[in-house]
């Protein structure tokens, strides 16, 4: 017997949005994002800077990896990349007003993170 009625459809995009890998391969691991992170906007933007613990490194002086995909208040959970080269062009376009502090002490971060590489800088 056939059931009688609609069906509810609800979409929703997940994972979508920035792509800031330049190639594969990757590595990342999971991180559920501290809820300090989300004080300013309900989105912490692909690219972002990520600490210990999972707190938003806004002035790029201890990271522990880079955000792989936005990630959203509503579900805190993330990808931080360890291990990957990135195109910091299309970070600075998802960061957008924060790219510039986050990113100004690129040495610093490029120490911090050895096994990430990035390329394509926007100065150029």
């Amino acid at each position: 017997m056939a059931v009688d009625g609609k069906m509810a459809v609800k979409n929703a995009t997940i994972g979508g949005g920035v792509e800031i890998l330049n190639r594969p391969p990757y590595e990342g691991v999971p991180m559920t994002l501290d809820a300090d992170s989300f004080s300013s906007a309900d989105v912490v933007k692909a690219g972002s800077l990520i600490q210990e613990k999972g707190v938003v490194d806004t002035s790029g002086t201890a990271p522990i990896g880079v955000l792989l995909f936005d990630v959203y208040k509503d579900r805190p959970q993330g990808t931080i990349l360890k291990k990957a080269y990135v195109n910091l062009t299309r970070i600075k376009e998802s960061l957008g007003e924060t790219y510039d502090a986050m990113y100004s002490n690129i040495e610093t971060i490029k120490t911090a993170l050895p096994m990430i590489v990035f390329e394509e800088d926007p100065g150029e």
